[in-house]
């Protein structure tokens, strides 16, 4: 793990906070007094950049590569709340109430982040009342990305996830062919899923004639069909 310069660097921080959803509205002001706090880190594939229960040092936006943010049970069993790549924000539950992480996050490959420390970020907060509306905001994405996860696990099965991924995708890319954004561990991992049973649900939309797979290459063939699958 290696720590990048803070001050000095102030002017890029500034730029890059306004991929970050919390500041991107923000004043020139605003946004400098936060880049002056905060320090870009590396972190190499498999280093942990939090875990779950530790004091809260500051939330954290990605800058480049990709950062797996879950919740681990007792008996090791794992659910992935967010891939978060660049422009992706988290930590920010752990401003508030006891200080401390609710997620583990792990970088899946080198990631570079720049990290907000929580009591220099607090004291700019309080003068800030557009930075608080957009961090409420931010919150609030977290909940209503939870709340779906929930309704995913129990609800929705394999078949049902894995076509409103593949429909997420479509909408993302805008096309009907797109490739797939991670390995397809990551991508059950990120579903709930087993990696067998996601490779599953693939091949039956391939012998259905809805896909067409290509290694990491996906061409929908059936939108509708694929749409009914997904229970939208």
């Amino acid at each position: 793990m290696s720590f990048g310069k803070t001050l000095l660097e102030a002017a890029d921080h500034s730029r890059n906070l306004n991929y970050c959803p919390i500041c991107s509205e923000l004043g020139e002001e605003s946004l400098m007094a936060i880049s002056h706090i905060a320090t870009e880190r590396t972190f190499e594939k498999g280093e942990f950049l939090m875990t779950e229960g530790e004091k809260c040092s500051g939330f954290f936006l990605t800058l480049s590569g990709k950062v797996r943010v879950y919740k681990s049970s007792p008996n090791g069993k794992e659910k992935v709340l967010l891939m978060a790549e660049k422009g992706m924000t988290f930590g920010e539950d752990g401003l508030f109430g006891k200080g401390t992480f609710l997620e583990m996050a792990v970088a899946v490959s080198q990631a570079k982040v720049l990290q907000i420390p929580r009591e220099s970020f607090m004291k700019i907060l309080k003068n800030n009342p557009e930075l608080s509306i957009q961090l409420m905001e931010s919150l609030a994405t977290w909940i209503r990305r939870l709340s779906s996860s929930v309704e995913d696990e129990v609800f929705l099965s394999a078949s049902d996830k894995a076509a409103r991924y593949l429909l997420d995708l479509y909408q993302l890319n805008k096309s009907n062919r797109f490739m797939l954004p991670a390995k397809k561990k990551e991508i059950a991992d990120q579903l709930g899923l087993a990696p067998e049973t996601l490779s599953r649900a693939f091949h039956n939309f391939l012998e259905d004639g809805i896909i067409d797979i290509q290694k990491r290459e996906i061409e929908i063939l059936d939108l509708e069909q694929l749409k009914g699958l997904s229970n939208l």
